[in-house]
Formats: C-alpha cells, structure tokens, sequence
C-alpha cells in the first residue's frame, strides 16, 4: 500500500486500515492519512499522486513558500539558480564518453511514457547493465555500417569510481528516496553517496522539466548535504525520464549555511547517457565528494554537526559490529585529544 501523508509526504504513517482504500491516522506529524491500495489505481492515477505530493511542501523553504514550484521561481528572482549555467554545462561536456555498456542501445520512451509504467523501468535496465558490464564497454564507430552495431567492444576496460544503483523502492538517506543513486565504489549508506537522480515521465524531446520537479530534487541535494555529508560543499544531481537528463549542480558556503544552484540545458538520448556514464567515470573528488577513511571501519550515515566536529554511524569491516565515531575538524585536534581522554579514563 502506498501509505503517505498528504501534507508532509516524508513522514512514515503510522495507524490502522479501515477499508480497502482509506487509512485512519494521524501519521507520525499527526496529520489525517490517504493511501491508495494495491490495485485500487491505475499507473497514470499513480504518477498523478507521486506529483501532487511532490507539489506540496519542501524541506527548505523560506518563510511563505509552499510549493517546490515557489521555491525554484524564487531561487531564480533572488539569483540563487542559474539556468543554462555555461560553467556547469563546460564540465559535463568535458565528462562525456563515447561509449555505451552494451552493443547496441533499446529504443527510449516515447513522449507520454508515464513514470511508473514505462520510464522507471526503462533506466532500471540501463543501470543494470551498467553494473552487469564490468568495466567492458563498447566503443562508437566512426563510421556507421548498415545492418551492424553502432558499438563494439574494446579490449580496454573503464572503471566506475562511482556505483549507480536502482534506489526507486527504497530509504537511502534521511526518509529520502532519490530513484537513482551513486555510491563511492562498494560503500553503501548516505555518507558514501557520491550524486543522485530521479526519474520522471517523458515530457516533450527538448524541454525542461517542470519546476515542481527541480525543486524535488534541488532539495533532496540540499538534504544530503545537511543532513549527511556535513564537510561537503558541492554536489550534482539529475532528472531524466529515460531520453532527457538535465543536470543540477549544489554548492554550500564554507560555513554550510547559503545554497546556491546551478542548472543545464536538457540533454537528449545518447548524449545525456553517456555524460552520466562520464560522471560515473569519474574522480569522486570532481564531483565534490568527501572522503572520510576510517582503519577498518566504514561510515553509514551522518547523525549530526558540531561547530569542530561531525558524527556518524559505521560498521567494522572484520566483525559487522556497529558503532558511533566522531570526527574532528583539522584545527580541532586539541578537542579531540581532551575528548578522547576523558571517554577512556
């Protein structure tokens, strides 16, 4: 059953069925719960859902913006989203590759496609062939032959420093569930995550998507970045409904409290795939990633900031076990020393 609040949509509901297609709340904020189902609404009546909610209120929104909508019209006005940012557009046309994972590419959604029946599929298979492919991809020709593959394969191999996953059905960070997400080689949790994407449906060929959109995933990178990876200060982001990608880029003042965005042009069918398999590609420091190595252990997801230090979760690589560590600025050594004597005392 798809159990979500109307009002505040990051909440998980809590309460008892009372129908076939109603639920009686409140849902953890206390609001009153709809839900819808399974089988009680078609994939269009669905998507139409996944849309209203998304219209409805954000998690950074100034003072008498309600709407994803009004918080990306009043990012533009105040000079906070710079569309068709040519710095932005510069770096992901140096990222592009001319390669595809596979010999030969399936057709894109048609114009129409709906999300849930079509699109999200659709890239889910892109992804896992990206992960089943190893590194051995395919080579453009320079010249096309008819009747044979556009692609052939290389006796090279590429190495994908930042692992897509198909994230559309499950939490990956902070209630969030970004439809696509990269992870820093085979580390997992929102502390490793190197950029997100959604998918959506497929809107005309060369047009950018809708501002309720943008603003769901402007803010799912600004919850990521508050939320979880305190220390970073630049992060990339996506839309794509199988054919177009339109890409966002997140930066943060040093003192982590001012936002601002960047955003390209739409980028359609081959083009836009292969300037995500070029980000995919590469350096995670290039993408604004921060690395945090801790002997034998990894970090999972942040749990909170300090003015000299950040705290996370982590597991030990050898034992499974679960801990919590803390992690000090470079200035704050001193801190950390006094902290550390009196924890083993």
């Amino acid at each position: 059953a798809m159990n979500t609040c109307s009002r505040c949509f990051y909440s998980v509901p809590s309460g008892t069925q009372a129908d076939a297609n109603s639920f009686i709340g409140p849902c953890s904020n206390g609001h009153q719960l709809s839900t819808v189902q399974p089988g009680s609404g078609t994939r269009l009546e669905l998507d139409q859902i996944h849309l209203k909610l998304r219209q409805l209120q954000i998690s950074h929104k100034p003072a008498g913006i309600s709407t994803a909508a009004e918080w990306v019209a009043s990012l533009r006005i105040e000079g906070f989203l710079r569309v068709n940012s040519k710095s932005l557009q510069s770096f992901l046309e140096m990222r592009a590759v001319n390669w595809w994972p596979t010999p030969s590419m399936v057709p894109f959604p048609p114009v129409g496609s709906m999300e849930t029946a079509i699109c999200q599929p659709y890239v889910s298979s892109r992804i896992d062939e990206i992960l089943k492919c190893g590194g051995q991809v395919h080579q453009k020709r320079k010249i096309q032959v008819p009747g044979l593959s556009n692609y052939l394969k290389t006796t090279t191999s590429v190495v994908f420093k930042s692992q897509p996953c198909d994230g559309h059905a499950i939490v990956s960070f902070s209630s969030r569930r970004p439809d696509i997400v990269c992870y820093y080689g085979e580390r997992r949790g929102g502390s490793a995550i190197t950029a997100i994407g959604d998918v959506k449906g497929c809107g005309p060929r060369n047009k950018d998507f809708p501002e309720e959109e943008v603003g769901h995933i402007l803010d799912m990178g600004t919850d990521l970045m508050k939320k979880e990876q305190f220390s970073r200060t630049l992060l990339y982001c996506f839309l794509t409904d199988g054919y177009r990608f339109q890409f966002f880029r997140c930066s943060r003042n040093q003192h982590g409290e001012e936002f601002s965005f960047e955003q390209s042009s739409v980028y359609g069918g081959e083009h836009g795939w292969q300037i995500f398999f070029g980000l995919l590609t590469s350096a995670v420091e290039d993408l604004g990633f921060v690395s945090f190595d801790v002997p034998n252990w990894q970090l999972l997801d942040g749990l909170g900031r300090g003015r000299f230090s950040s705290v996370y979760s982590c597991r030990s690589i050898t034992t499974n076990e679960m801990c919590v560590t803390k992690i000090f600025r470079g200035d704050a050594k001193g801190l950390a020393i006094a902290e550390r004597n009196i924890l083993t005392d």
